[in-house]
């Protein structure tokens, strides 16, 4: 397994939100905006990686998630470890009330 993977697996499986953006995407700023204004349970957090920070790396995690979700654009967020998918499924989730229903702690 690469470094890229384990990063990526680890932060999937630790993280309550986990977003996978890039610093110059309007879509993730749109998600990141979305994300800061939700009300998260006590001690919960969101990890942002901005793969066009990170070279290489962020490369290979990109060429991962797309492997493992299907899904080769940005933003791609996991919430308590499951995909939601990008920015779009965001603002749906958000609309529709979903994403309340994604961010209850089991």
């Amino acid at each position: 397994m690469s470094t890229a993977q384990q990063i990526v697996d680890n932060a999937i499986a630790s993280e309550y939100i986990v977003v996978f953006g890039k610093s110059w995407c309007p879509h993730t700023k749109k998600a990141r905006e979305a994300i800061a204004g939700l009300e998260l349970p006590e001690g919960k957090k969101v990890k942002d990686f901005d793969l066009d920070l990170m070279g290489e790396e962020g490369e290979a995690m990109q060429a991962y998630l797309k492997t493992l979700t299907g899904q080769g654009t940005v933003p791609n967020i996991f919430i308590q470890g499951k995909h939601l998918g990008g920015n779009s499924d965001l603002q749906t989730a958000k609309d529709t009330g979903k994403l309340k229903e994604l961010l209850v702690v089991a």
